[in-house]
């Protein structure tokens, strides 16, 4: 039991995360009913249902937090590489930047980029 609700603990997580990052939110119901269908337990069974309602919490702060970290970083690599925050947005969403390491990479082509457009 515990390795499925490991699985179920990183649906959970996944599910939120990708709700919060289009500005949505999940009600605990939903939740419940997808975890019924994709994983096959008796969700109104009281002690399945109290389980998985000790942990949404949990995960739910847990979201929130990597959410506040990604929007401090979100700022700050959009004012390092001078986009609006949209596009840096955009550009994680596609897989273009991922870590430090991509944004300083991308910020060198653009200084590049933006050195060739000044010199005739």
């Amino acid at each position: 039991m515990k390795d499925k609700m490991n699985k179920i603990d990183n649906y959970i997580y996944a599910r939120l995360w990708k709700a919060k990052l289009q500005a949505q939110s999940i009600s605990l119901e939903k939740i419940l009913a997808e975890i019924g269908k994709f994983y096959g337990l008796d969700v109104t069974d009281p002690d399945t249902m109290v389980l998985i309602q000790e942990r949404i919490p949990k995960i739910r702060h847990r979201v929130d937090s990597r959410y506040y970290l990604w929007k401090k970083k979100r700022k700050t690599w959009a004012d390092l590489l001078g986009v609006p925050e949209n596009i840096i947005q955009k550009w994680r969403d596609e897989k273009r930047i991922s870590n430090e390491k991509s944004v300083k990479n991308l910020q060198v082509i653009l200084a590049d980029v933006n050195r060739s457009k000044q010199t005739p």
